[in-house]
């Protein structure tokens, strides 16, 4: 139990860290945020906030070293939002 709490306070640390991104896109920063595709993190509220008007890209990451049974590298579904349009591209690569 202490452990879940001191990582729903890490947590909660980092979205607000995140959520301060609103003012760089304002400015016309570029963003990228990198999360694992089933994260809870897109639907809490200020990350929700921020995030809807970004483009959500999947990727297949590799976690280094890591393969099933028959040596295959596993992917991890990746979730990468960034603020631009021109950067969805960055996906595919």
């Amino acid at each position: 139990m202490e452990e879940r709490l001191r990582n729903q306070k890490y947590a909660g640390k980092q979205l607000e860290f995140c959520a301060r991104i609103k003012n760089q896109i304002k400015r016309g920063c570029r963003v990228l945020i990198e999360r694992p595709w089933s994260s809870d993190m897109w639907q809490y509220g200020h990350m929700a906030k921020v995030t809807r008007n970004m483009f959500k890209c999947r990727a297949g990451f590799n976690a280094y070293g890591l393969v099933d049974d028959s040596k295959t590298p596993s992917l991890k579904p990746t979730a990468i939002m960034v603020s631009h349009a021109h950067v969805q591209d960055l996906a595919r690569t």
